[in-house]
């Protein structure tokens, strides 16, 4: 007989309970070892590893690490569009994820584009914002 999964439920559980408190310390380490059993038993593109693999995207998105929750975001939603089609409910369900991951991404560009060169909005003398060049907001890059 094949190797018994470990039953996720209540650490998976225990992870949603400590991220639910902000405890992602110790959530991620529950999630990512969660997904590390379901990879090794069920195999990378099973649904439960997908599911383990999104919950894991999401308690990163939640730490503000948006880069490892948009690489484990796009990562799933692919592997949803590939295995499991685009009508069953996971689906769209990572769909929506990874552009929930995509906007946090994008709205937290310019603050971190504005850390990591030391500026910030400057505001003249009036206290008002100078208006922007054709209204559009530009991106870091």
């Amino acid at each position: 007989m094949g190797e018994r999964l470990p039953s996720p439920g209540p650490r998976g559980n225990l992870a949603d309970t400590y991220e639910s408190a902000g405890d992602l310390t110790s959530a991620i380490p529950l999630h990512e070892k969660t997904l590390a059993d379901r990879r090794r038993v069920l195999g990378p593109d099973q649904p439960h590893t997908l599911t383990a693999r999104d919950e894991l995207a999401g308690a990163h998105m939640a730490a503000g690490d948006l880069t490892t929750a948009t690489a484990l975001h796009e990562a799933t939603f692919d592997a949803c569009t590939r295995l499991l089609g685009p009508d069953r409910v996971e689906t769209p369900a990572a769909a929506g994820n990874l552009a929930g991951a995509y906007e946090a991404a994008r709205s937290a560009a310019p603050a971190r584009c504005r850390r990591a060169a030391g500026t910030g909005p400057r505001r003249p003398a009036s206290g008002r914002r100078p208006a922007r060049a054709g209204g559009r907001r530009r991106s870091c890059r």
